[in-house]
This record gives structure tokens, sequence and C-alpha cells, in this order.
């Protein structure tokens, strides 16, 4: 998008504009600048410290630690914890606050932006698992993807830091912006060039923040008013040069053939002297189109008449693209502070008049239940109608600024207190196709803006929802299913190619689809049909079809267009939502853990049981048996003994939390597979915090942290270190304590499944030739399906060094079993509650495979 190279321009163009800074002297000079009058002498100088705002999306990266090499083995969470805890310390220490602002909004209008970057994401986890396969060594920093569950885990990790954490709702750079105003900070840390045409106070790069060892925190600082020096251009023509470079309301579709005749104006005039050479010839391209389209800002006589410009940029005053230029111009002159404080008492009147209509509403319908929404109108439009009084008193706005006014703050206003039937709460609609297209294909993404139709949510749930959301206390889906019926899940590292491994996203699509059944009520209006089966039809409660959109990327729906998936009941008595949230009783907690264990397929006795899973190894267990279960009786399981017992090791580990060791691990290789179990682990522990925040929280956040049951790197390792090791004692290093809880935490993960592990293929007993350090693990390479390698009887005894992955000794005869016979898991009885032993007889050895599932062939 155009306006995104405008901050590569500034970089080559005016580089007196874009100054090295240390924030953390900047923040000391804070206090040390105040005035001081001379009654005030001997009185230290106030603490006024230096107030940020960090946009979370323009550094993901920076805040996970760095371009770790790890980052593509499902993320090393401890070391950034770690890392963490460091920057805030550093930060406090020096006098200085900081806010962190996620994004929790869908932005659907800019829906095709944000499928660009996704498609980018997507080529470089492409070379990365190329690279594993060929190197298996960690791949470059240049392609760095964001682990499965990051945001999430920086949620998580800042609440821990008592760091101010917030989450966007509608429009995150405008409410980044509004933010920032409203509570009069200092200056914003983003790295999008946007912001530069929003006129904060004062902008930091976000690519260039580094907190080194001399204890400094560096980046660069975009001076705003060299900026307009160095660009030759009047702070007030920002707006139109932001809308004429293309952005998410005015595309470089629409602006192509002015782009065009610009650029072959400018080919024709002579390149003036000492102009930087660009590194390629499409970045010079785009540079010269910036420099173009700033060059006829600039000759413009005014901007004040936008119609004229129109007429000169398109051709024509009446071309539709016209009043998409009035609106992007309008966009960007909002979000500036001018723009906020001229705006500011028009949106309060408005939110005002809303919160007044709608306590009336609330009031004449005898408050929200479950059984009917609350009596309001069925047009959102009927909810503006104050807005001429409002225009009136804010000085004379005209009925379009006021209408764009209205729709981006007045709804808002009443997406807490009212429910609108057939529409969500605080939903964008329009009736113009995003972007000027409808349709999948070359055009981009096909966006609905309208909402599907959801049944009634009571105003209690959807404040506290939304309070939630805003104070980042909770996963942004909630909100986003609750509100618009519609969410959006970035791509992971995951070869679209593998047939081993399935797609992370689509896997847990069946938890997915019981949480909306639990966040819609669905077992509770069954309930309602059920008891109104005796009355006639027109007067029975119709139970309603409740179908989330999912843009999830796969490769026969390239995020084309959104999937609709429908709602599915638990198929028990689980209580309504707004009991689940807010229902105090133990006998509510008790149904909350129950909601949270069904909707990933958990629900059993031992799981519950603190001996067998340890409170902070829940959600680990639960995402494993969900896993399991999922791939039970199927002809390719997912997952192998050896990788199920690596994932309880690590988790079980000493060395979990010891980050100097986990920093100076070495990986001897990093295999495809482990990459990809990592990340399909870890998109199941986001599917498992969705589920908990939906089921009212019956684990606490304090215990969900990713930090405590996984680290990326140590799980390769222990996985690495299972084809290695003969059995699961040698693969906890002979600790007894590690031993027995590893058997009691897969004793809990395993009870009632059919289970049907894959088989790794055996190893020959003949020594072979000392390989390379990558070839070394690369022979029973994280195990592959046993038809990818059928066994051949030869009539020689062959020995596997993995003992347990057939729950057999190496050197029995039963060892040997013919391709195609298929191994099935009996589980024992469960022991009771309290009964730590292991054993099932006085001969086996704790810590043996062979003591625990018993395997015979069918």
């Amino acid at each position: 998008m155009g306006i995104q190279e405008l901050q590569r321009y500034i970089e080559v163009h005016a580089p007196s504009a874009c100054v090295p800074v240390d924030l953390l002297k900047l923040a000391r000079g804070v206090t040390l600048g105040q005035p001081r009058t001379p009654s005030a002498r001997r009185r230290p100088p106030p603490a006024v410290q230096l107030c940020l705002v960090l946009d979370a999306e323009s550094c993901l990266d920076r805040l996970y630690g760095g371009f770790f090499s790890d980052w593509a083995c499902g993320g090393e969470w401890g070391r950034m914890m770690h890392f963490l805890t460091v920057l805030i310390q550093t930060i406090r220490t020096n006098n200085m606050e900081l806010a962190v602002f996620f994004s929790g909004a869908l932005e659907l209008p800019r829906m095709r932006e944000w499928v660009g970057r996704q498609h980018a994401q997507r080529r470089h986890i492409n070379q990365t698992l190329k690279h594993l396969s060929v190197k298996a060594t960690p791949p470059p920093k240049v392609w760095w993807t964001a682990p499965a569950c990051l945001r999430s885990a920086l949620r998580l990790a800042l609440r821990s830091l008592d760091v101010q954490v917030l989450c966007s709702t509608d429009e995150h750079r405008q409410e980044v912006m509004a933010f920032c105003h409203e509570n009069s900070y200092h200056g914003l840390v983003a790295e999008d060039a946007e912001f530069i045409m929003l006129n904060p106070p004062r902008l930091f790069s976000a690519r260039q923040l580094k907190l080194t060892y001399k204890g400094t925190l560096e980046t660069k600082e975009f001076i705003l008013q060299q900026v307009a020096r160095g660009l030759d251009l009047q702070p007030n023509r920002f707006s139109l040069l932001a809308a004429l470079l293309g952005n998410f309301l005015l595309t470089d579709q629409d602006l192509a053939d002015f782009h065009e005749s610009l650029l072959q104006a400018s080919q024709a005039r002579a390149e003036p002297p000492g102009t930087p050479a660009a590194p390629d010839a499409d970045a010079a391209l785009q540079l010269q189109l910036v420099g173009a389209v700033l060059q006829f800002v600039r000759s413009l006589p005014s901007v004040d008449r936008l119609d004229a410009v129109g007429e000169r940029v398109f051709g024509d005053a009446s071309d539709p693209r016209v009043a998409r230029l009035k609106e992007s111009v309008a966009y960007f002159g909002d979000g500036s502070r001018d723009g906020y404080f001229r705006h500011k008492s028009l949106s309060g009147a408005l939110n005002g008049s809303c919160s007044v209509l709608a306590a009336e509403r609330s009031s004449d319908a005898g408050g929200g239940s479950l059984s009917g929404p609350p009596s309001v109108p069925s047009d959102p439009g009927s909810v503006l109608d104050v807005a001429p009084a409002a225009q009136t008193r804010a000085g004379g706005r005209t009925d379009e600024q006021a209408d764009c006014l209205a729709r981006r703050f007045g709804l808002l206003g009443l997406d807490m207190d009212a429910y609108v039937p057939g529409t969500a709460p605080g939903s964008y609609s329009d009736d113009r196709p995003a972007n000027g297209h409808s349709s999948a294909g070359a055009e981009g993404p096909a966006v609905t803006l309208t909402p599907p139709p959801l049944p009634p949510v009571t105003a209690e749930v959807l404040r506290t929802a939304g309070e939630r959301h805003r104070r980042g206390l909770m996963t942004p889906w909630v909100y986003q299913v609750l509100t618009k019926g519609e969410l959006k899940v970035p791509v992971c590292v995951e070869d679209e190619l593998n047939r081993e491994l399935p797609n992370a996203v689509l896997f847990f699509r069946p938890a997915r689809e019981r949480i909306y059944g639990v966040l819609f009520n669905l077992y509770h209006h069954s309930y309602l049909s059920h008891r109104d089966r005796d009355k006639p039809e027109h007067e029975r409660h119709a139970v309603p079809r409740v179908q989330i959109r999912e843009w999830v990327y796969s490769r026969s729906n390239p995020y084309r267009r959104p999937e609709l998936v429908p709602a599915q009941p638990l198929g028990w008595g689980v209580p309504t939502v707004q009991r689940l949230w807010f229902g105090t009783s133990e006998d509510d907690k008790k149904r909350r853990l129950r909601a949270f264990l069904s909707c990933l397929q958990s629900d059993t006795p031992t799981i519950r049981n603190t001996v067998y899973v340890p409170e902070h190894l829940l959600v680990l267990a639960c995402v494993l048996r969900f896993i399991l279960s999922q791939t039970s009786g199927s002809q390719q399981p997912s997952i192998y003994k050896p990788e199920l017992d690596a994932f309880i090791a690590q988790a079980l580990c000493p060395k979990l939390a010891d980050t100097q060791y986990l920093q100076e691990l070495q990986l001897p290789a990093v295999t495809p597979r482990g990459v990809q179990l990592g990340n399909l682990f870890m998109q199941g522990v986001e599917t498992a915090l969705f589920a908990n925040d939906a089921c009212g929280a019956p684990i606490p956040w304090a215990v969900c942290c990713p930090w405590l049951f996984f680290d990326g790197k140590l799980f390769h390792s222990y996985l690495l270190k299972a084809a290695q090791s003969r059995n699961v004692t040698q693969l906890c290093d002979d600790r007894v304590e590690m031993v027995a809880q590893l058997e009691m935490t897969r004793q809990a993960v395993l009870e009632g499944l059919p289970v049907q592990y894959g088989r790794p293929p055996l190893l020959s007993a003949a020594p072979a030739p000392a390989p390379a350090p990558a070839q070394v693990y690369g022979r029973s390479s994280l195990p592959k399906a046993p038809s990818r390698r059928p066994y051949t009887p030869s009539g020689k005894k062959q020995q596997a060094r993995w003992r347990g992955a057939d729950g057999l000794d190496s050197d029995s005869e039963e060892s040997l079993l013919p391709a195609g016979r298929a191994m099935t898991v009996d589980l024992p009885d469960t022991r009771e509650v309290g009964d730590a032993s292991l054993g099932g007889s006085g001969s086996e050895v704790p810590g043996q495979y062979q003591d625990a599932p018993l395997l015979h062939v069918q």
C-alpha cells in the first residue's frame, strides 16, 4: 500500500527528521526540565514520568525479545518473560510509564491489507520449512514469523508484570491516538506510516527499539516538524497526501490511473542530482511514486475544496471515488490532535444521548434477560436522531460529517447497553463492499460488513466482555464473536502440503464450535424449545442457528472468503453464559470447569485430580488429550508415543524455568516435524485460553501462562533425546519423581481413549558410519508413519533404539510386527484418587514403557 512507503521515503529524503534517541535519557530529562518557583528550590522536583504508548502490533518481535533462533520451534516463552521483566524494570527505574496497545478489532474494511500481510508471512513460512528440511538448522531472522499464541502470551506476561494493557475494539489506529490524546501521553512508539499522518505528540520507531547492555533503550524519533520541512509540505496537507498515496479507504486500484499519469510525467523530467539510489527497481519506482504524489499535493493552490481536487484526480467530480477521497481525508484529519479535540464535544453529546436512550429502553423493557432482547428499535439508525441537536452544539457540522462521526462513535456507545435483533451490537454496517469490491479473486477477499444473524445476548454479558476486552483481560475472540459473529486467525508455522500433520487451525475447529455453543447458550435455547413442545408451532421457542464466520488459511481457501462454522452444544446441561460468568456458588465453579473440559473433550475424573495433573499442567494435559481424541481410531495418527512423552517431560523438567540454561542450550538439529508439532500444540493453547475465557475463567490466568508448561527449544531437545532413549527413565535422566509424575500425567491424558499410536521406523542393529550432526537425529527423525517405510520380515531380529515405542522390549520376538498390523492401546482401570503407585503388578518396574498401556495386535 502506497502510504506505507512514505516512511521509507522520509528516511531517504529527509534524514534530518529521523534522529537516534535514548528513551531513558529522555525520561530522566522530563523531571529535570520541570519549572521550579523560588519558594520550591529546597524541595525536589515533581516526579513526572515520560508516558509512552506502545503499539504492540508494530513490534511483536521486539516484545518477544528479538529474533531468537528458536522462534520456529513453538516459542521460548521463559526467555521472553525474562526479557520483558528486565525491560519493564529498566523502564520503571528510569522514570518511564508504558501503556501497551494490542489490536482486538476485526477491521473488516482493512481485510485486504491484512490478507496481503498473511500471504507474505506464508511465503516466509514455506522458505523456513524448506530451510529446515535441507539444512536442519535454525532459520535466519529475515523469515521471522510470530509463533502461535504470541499475542496471548504477551498479554499474560505484561499483566503479570503489572503493565497497563489495552485492546482496541473497532479501529485500532484511531483508538491508539484517541487514548494518547485523552490521557496526555508524551508520545507513541509504533512502526506505521499512518501514525505519521495522524500527527502524534512524538513518534518513535518500534522497529529500531533496542535494550542494550549499556543500560540504554535506543530507537529513532521522527521529528514531525522536520518531516514537514523535509517534505516541503504544509502540515494541513498531510491528510490529502495520505489519501492520494492509497490506503484502505481509497485503494491503490482506485488510484491506479492517477498514479500512472504522475509516473509518466515524472519520468519525463530529469532526476535531480544527488538522489539516493534505491536498492532495487521496484523500490525505486515506489519512492518515485511517493515523490510524484508529494509534488502534486504541493502544487495544489488549495486543499479546502475536495470536489475540485477530486475532479482533477479522477477527471469527474461525480465519480464515486471522490466520496471515498473525502472520507479518507476526514479519517486522517479526525485522528490528529486538533481533529480529536474538535470532535470530542460532538462525540460526547452523541454518546450521552445514546446512553440516555438506551437507559430509557432498558427501563421500558424491564431489564435484559436470556428469554428475549431489550426493547430496542430494529433500525440502528434511529438511535442517531439526536445528531442534529448535537451538531448545533458542536458548532455547525455538516450532515455528512455528523453522519460519518456518528457511525464511528455513536454506535460504539450502544454496544454495551442495547441489543438490536438481527445485527451485532457495535458492528460496522455498510452497504458498500469493502475496498470497492465484494468478490474473491484478484480483487481481494470477499468481505461482508453486515454481521450474521446472532441470538440475543444480555447487556450485562456484553458490558463485561467489552470492558475486559478493552483492558486486555480476555481473549479478543470472545468479544469479536459476541458482537460481530466473526473472527480471523493468522497463519502459523506449518506445512500446507504435509499429510502427516493436520492444519492446526482447522484441527481445533471442533473445540471452537463447542465454545460458540457456550457463548450463545445453545443448550438453554434447546431447553426452552423442549419446554414448549406441547404448544402450537407458532408459539414454540425456536432454536437459533448460530454460524460464525472464520477467516482461516487453508490450501483450498487462502483467505478468499470466510467459512461458516456452526455452533455445537456440549451435550449436557451447561448453564447460561451469564451464570457461568457471574455465578458465585460452589456448583457454579464446578460447572465452569466442566464446561471448559468439555470444550476440549477432556471431562474425565483423573484429569481433574491434581495428583495426576498439577494445576499448572491442566492446559497442557487438555490440549494433548484433545489432539489424541481427534486422531483416535484414524488411519494416520498425528502424534507418536515418544512425542507425547517429550511434551510431558519438558513440562516437568526442572530446567524449564532456568533462563540461562535455555539460552545456552544448543540444538544439534531442528526438524520440520518438531517445529510443526510445537506450533500445533501452541495453537491448541490459544484455543484453550479462548475456552477458558468463554466459560468464565475456571482456571486462574496465573496458571495459564505458557512459560509454566512449555518451551519450544526445550521440547525440541527432548524430542531429539527421545529418539535416542531406550525408556522413559533414560528420557527423564533417571529422576524418579519426574518419571512417576510423567506416568500419572500420561495416564490422565489417555484415560478412556482408544489410542492408536503411530509406529516409528525400526533402526538396523548394525553400526552405521558416523554421519554429520544433522543426520544423527535424521535417521529416526522424528518418526514417520509406518506406511512410508514398510517392514519386510527377513528372519533377522532388529533392535529399536526407542524402547516403549511399541510397548515391548527391543530384544523380544513380539516387537517385530509385520507392516499393516495396527497396534491399539487398552488402558487399565483408573486408579483411585490419591493412589500414587505406578505399578499394576509387583514385577513391573516404574519408568518402563511396558507398565503403562498394554499393546496387542489386531
